[in-house]
């Protein structure tokens, strides 16, 4: 088993991932969606390459090791990295 890590890739994916209604009348809400959306802009100003996440997926796929998981990107790193630290 192989795990592939590529972190903000440019593709139109995160447009159609993000596309969703918020009612702004639900207040408690707010303030987590402008967080989510000020973060997914920002990291999305310098998404890689689709051919590096292909890369990255032929190494996993070809290299012959026991390695599990495979990071394209540092913004992958960072990701993974607030995602240890959050509940």
């Amino acid at each position: 088993m192989k795990i592939v890590q590529p972190g903000m890739i440019a593709t139109d994916f995160a447009g159609r991932r993000f596309d969703f209604a918020n009612d702004s009348r639900i207040t408690e809400y707010q303030t987590v969606i402008s967080k989510f959306i000020t973060f997914s802009m920002k990291s999305e100003m310098e998404p890689s390459p689709p051919k590096l996440a292909a890369s990255i997926i032929k190494t996993a796929v070809t290299d012959e090791t026991d390695t599990l998981r495979y990071h394209a990107e540092s913004d992958a790193e960072m990701l993974l990295s607030n995602r240890k630290v959050a509940s």
